[in-house]
This record gives C-alpha cells, sequence and structure tokens, in this order.
C-alpha cells in the first residue's frame, strides 16, 4: 500500500554501472516504483603527480575502503564516461517504437508538450545517411504520437536503421535507434586453396598473401599480406577479462586468486588434442583450461582458406555444465603497432556492453587504440563494442554473419589486470584485439545484486563464425 523508493539501485564504480536502464523500465512500469538513486554522482580521489590516488595509498592511514571512493556516475573532474551517457538515455524525454513502416513517439515528460523541441528522424544504410526529416510533433505529456515512414526494404551489405532525436536550441535531449527490414547482401565464396603440410605446420599461399597455421597451437602464427606481417605474436582462444570493479565477487570465481577456488582464466591454457587437414578443411580438436584445473570448455575449431585469402573460422564449443558464467569468450590477438587505427561498424562510438549500449547507436566508426582508453582510477576492462558487423585493421578486415563484439587495446588484458594506479599500466609496443563471441554485462555487483542471468555468458554450447579478409 505505499510506495517504493530505492535509495540506492545502481552503484557507478569504475566501468558502469550497467543495468541503469532496466530499473528505468521498471519504474516506467509500475506506478508505486517511483523511483531512487544512484550511488554516486563523482568520483573522490586525491590526485598526485597526475595520478589520482584512492583508500590505501597515503601513509598513516590506520582504516581506509580502497577505492570504493571512486564510484561516481562521472569522473573525479567531473568529465563524462559511457554509463553517464547511459543513464542519459534511460532518463531521457522521449520513448519510441516502430512497426509496419509507422514510428510511435511517447513523451515521458510530466509538463512539458513535445512541440517545445524538434524532432528529427534520418534513415542509415550501412552507415551512411540517405534521407532525414525535421517537424515539430505535438504530443501533450504522456501521451503517444506517430509519423509515417517511407520506407522499402533495402539491399545492403550491414543494415538499415532508422535514427531519432529530439533538440531543442542546439543541445540534444534524447535520441533512440531502430533496425529496419532488409536485404543483406552475402557474396558466395566457396573455393578452397590447396594446403600443404609438415609435421608442424599447415601453409597456405596465394596471390598476394602466405599463412602459416600451427598444429601444435591450433592457431595461426603467421598472417603476410603482399609479404607484410600482420601478426605480432601468436592469436588465442580466451575467456578472461580484466576484472571491472563491479566483477570484484566474481574474480575469485574466474581468476588465480587462491588455491581453493576460481577457473583460473587468467592462466588458461590451449591443449590441442589433434590438428589434421580433413578434404581441404583444417580441422582442431582442443580444449581450453585453467591453470591446475579441467577443462572447462572442450571444442572443435574449422578452419577454411580461400582461394582470395579470406579465413574462414568455425568453432564448436561445449563447455563444463558446472563451470561459473564466463566474462567473455572470443580470440585474442596481438597486431603490430602500425594497426593501430581501425574502422567497424557497430555500437559506438563510445565502449558499450550488452547491459549498457543504449546512449550508443550502430554505424560507421572509426578509432583508434589510444581513443579507446578509458582513464578508470583503477585500470580495469574497457572499450568494447556490441553488435558489431565489421571491423578493418591493418590489412585485415573481420566479418561474421551474426553480429560479433569487438575490443581494440594498446594494453593487454594481463597488464590492465596487474595495474592498480593509472601509471602502473605498461605498453608491449603492439595492439591488442579481441574478436569476441559474446562478453559478459558490468551490472552492479561491486555492492549490488549479481549480472542479471540475460547479460551473462551462460550458455554451455557454443557456435561461434566470423571470417578474416585481405583489404
Amino acid at each position: 500500500n505505499m510506495p517504493v523508493f530505492l535509495c540506492e539501485y545502481a552503484h557507478a564504480m569504475g566501468n558502469g554501472p550497467g543495468d541503469v536502464w532496466d530499473y528505468s523500465e521498471m519504474f516506467d512500469k509500475y506506478d508505486k516504483i517511483i523511483g531512487g538513486c544512484i550511488w554516486e554522482w563523482a568520483d573522490h580521489v586525491v590526485t598526485v603527480d597526475g595520478v589520482e590516488k584512492y583508500g590505501g595509498d597515503f601513509e598513516g592511514e590506520l582504516t581506509h575502503d580502497a577505492n570504493f571512493c571512486c564510484d561516481g556516475l562521472v569522473f573525479a573532474d567531473r568529465s563524462f564516461k559511457a554509463a553517464t551517457y547511459e543513464t542519459k538515455a534511460a532518463y531521457q524525454p522521449m520513448k519510441t517504437a516502430y512497426e509496419n513502416g509507422e514510428l510511435s513517439i511517447y513523451n515521458r515528460l510530466d509538463f512539458t508538450n513535445l512541440d517545445e523541441y524538434e524532432f528529427t528522424y534520418w534513415l542509415e544504410v550501412d552507415g551512411e545517411k540517405i534521407s532525414e526529416q525535421k517537424m515539430t510533433l505535438s504530443a501533450a505529456p504522456h501521451t503517444t504520437t506517430k509519423v509515417a515512414i517511407d520506407y522499402n526494404t533495402m539491399d545492403c551489405r550491414y543494415g538499415v536503421y532508422l535514427n531519432t532525436e529530439l533538440s531543442k536550441d542546439g543541445k540534444v535531449y534524447a535520441s533512440t535507434q531502430h533496425a529496419l527490414p532488409c536485404n543483406v547482401n552475402v557474396e558466395d565464396k566457396s573455393e578452397r586453396v590447396a594446403l600443404t603440410e609438415d609435421d608442424l605446420n599447415v601453409y597456405a599461399e596465394g596471390a598476394g598473401f602466405a599463412y602459416v597455421f600451427s598444429k601444435h597451437y591450433g592457431v595461426f602464427t603467421s598472417i603476410k599480406v603482399n609479404g607484410e606481417e600482420q601478426l605480432a605474436g601468436n592469436p588465442k582462444l580466451s575467456a578472461f577479462r580484466a576484472p571491472t570493479d563491479n566483477d570484484v565477487h566474481m574474480k575469485t570465481l574466474w581468476a588465480n586468486v587462491n588455491i581453493w577456488q576460481g577457473e583460473n582464466l587468467d592462466c588458461a591454457f590451449n591443449k590441442v588434442y589433434d590438428c589434421h587437414i580433413e578434404d581441404g578443411t583444417i580441422v582442431v580438436e582442443g580444449s581450453l583450461a585453467g591453470v591446475s584445473r579441467k577443462p572447462f570448455m572442450k571444442h572443435t575449431l574449422l578452419v577454411d582458406i580461400l582461394k582470395d585469402g579470406q579465413i574462414d573460422f568455425h568453432l564448436h564449443g561445449n563447455i563444463r555444465k558446472e563451470t561459473v558464467w564466463l566474462p567473455r569468450l572470443g580470440y585474442e590477438f596481438e597486431l603490430p603497432q602500425e594497426s593501430n587505427a581501425f574502422t567497424y561498424y557497430g555500437r559506438g562510438p563510445l565502449e558499450n556492453y550488452c547491459d549498457m549500449c543504449h546512449s550508443c547507436f550502430v554505424g560507421m566508426n572509426e578509432s583508434t587504440a589510444e581513443a579507446e582508453y578509458v582513464k578508470y582510477v583503477r585500470p580495469q576492462e574497457h572499450g568494447n563494442h556490441t553488435n558489431v558487423k565489421m571491423l578493418r585493421i591493418g590489412k585485415l578486415e573481420f566479418t561474421a554473419d551474426k553480429e560479433f563484439e569487438i575490443n581494440v587495446s594498446k594494453y593487454s588484458v594481463d597488464a590492465l589486470y596487474k595495474a592498480e594506479h593509472t601509471d602502473e599500466l605498461v605498453e608491449d609496443g603492439k595492439v591488442h584485439l579481441r574478436i569476441d563471441y559474446k562478453v559478459s554485462g558490468i551490472g552492479s555487483n561491486s555492492c549490488g545484486p549479481q549480472l542479471m542471468d540475460q547479460y551473462r555468458l551462460n550458455e554451455k554450447h557454443i557456435e561461434f563464425s566470423f571470417y578474416i579478409n585481405i583489404v
């Protein structure tokens, strides 16, 4: 019989919070849930020689709470982070829905008609704007108005999206995006290159490319395009990420924190049981296990190399039933420093995760490894992008039939994991690329509930395919 106010429904430590949108939806759905607070507004730090310090960094401290003071929705200097914009998206004064050529716009404001704003919508095909309309809408508080969208199903390579924006005096108050039906053009390639082998490796050569695939490691050890090496180290299948502040309670179950718990994902080994050529396809039977642990995944990898140099990866994996949900799963690549700049079609430009993505639109984006770095007070996982269909980096282009996730960084996962302050981060002169099947969400578990099931990588059977093309 009483209203419910949540004194702290999300916790903004480091990278996060990741579940603000879901709470906002609940506030809208149930009248008696009247809202709540995010803990809290800004990080609290003491900056010494450009490095932000926290509890335990100062002489004479008899008690402290480590970096638990770094829990702001904005950084200490009041600059914004991805979660700041995610919260704006969750709170914005407009909701939209698209169905069968009709866009519905709902006014969430209590006192203001939408006619005080300018409404804009536009269509994008493969990230390119093809049309735009500006108008003034009339919608009283808590009412819906509708706009007919002139659209016929189009052909595309990646996707067609309807974007909307509500603005006033040059400031954007709300923005939304909807995927539209489209015909995705898929180029049919099937002719494979002839493979040769010896006891240690499989070799593939063609016009402008030469590849070496290790039978021992079950990965490519060399990818040369026009004589130039595109790898700076061996790729690896992995499942670990540098834990975020909100992963603090999962860290002991994921990493080698003590001898009694954890899958030891931070020190995992890839075991190749067999690697052979079968009907022109490289077949790898293997497993992935943390040190001193039984395998948490057994898998089969099928690799096809086509005559134009395209590499097809098809991973089929089965995760041990009792294994805890994983932070991520995919391949890590080490690339030369020259492969710093990249272009991708996916959610951006800010970092985003499956439960923290509503402020980022799918489109064509450009970035660099340096630009992807987010200076969290305690270094941690950052820079992810969801709903990716294409990544072009160096002389390689990664694509997939289904959406995948990417991460490009100048720091390795290990470097981010070991550093407790930003000045402890060490670059190794490489570009670190992740091509991921899935990355678990962020949540608020530093002092809140566990990550919701729908945002966990909890499936036990994995089917992951992606392709590498020469560009």
